[in-house]
């Protein structure tokens, strides 16, 4: 049983990972503003660099790994019982620790929002994707 939980669809994760990727490129897309003003900066004042969307793109690739192995734990069988899996990861393991750090560092329920809510739709979109790759 431990092996058959750490095995997963590798080309399901990649592609759901970028998935996950593209999805961020459109959230903060549509929530640059909220965003931008959550953490107190301008456009002009923003630059990225090609570095930190390779570290993104891996990172996310790492988190829809964990939630492959999750949903394979549950025994997820389905799109909704994935969504559900997904749900309850960020949930725990998302939003509670960044309400904890939101808290002590005085951030704003604003920018709580957009970030954990483009966790949660990645996620989502993830377990979608790997939920019906067969």
């Amino acid at each position: 049983m431990v092996l058959s939980l750490f095995t997963v669809n590798v080309w399901a994760v990649l592609v759901a990972g970028a998935a996950y990727f593209v999805t961020g490129a459109v959230w903060y897309g549509v929530f640059a503003e909220p965003w931008m003003a959550g953490i107190g900066k301008t456009r002009d004042q923003l630059q990225s660099r090609p570095i930190d969307y390779v570290v993104s793109l891996i990172c996310e690739i790492g988190v829809v790994y964990g939630v492959a192995v999750g949903i394979n734990a549950f025994g997820a069988t389905g799109v909704l019982e994935a969504i559900f899996v997904a749900a309850v990861l960020w949930f725990a393991f998302s939003l509670l620790p960044a309400i904890v750090h939101y808290a002590y560092e005085e951030r704003s329920l604003s920018l709580l929002l957009v970030n954990k809510g483009y966790d949660f739709v990645g996620m989502v979109v993830a377990a979608t994707i790997l939920s019906v790759w067969v």
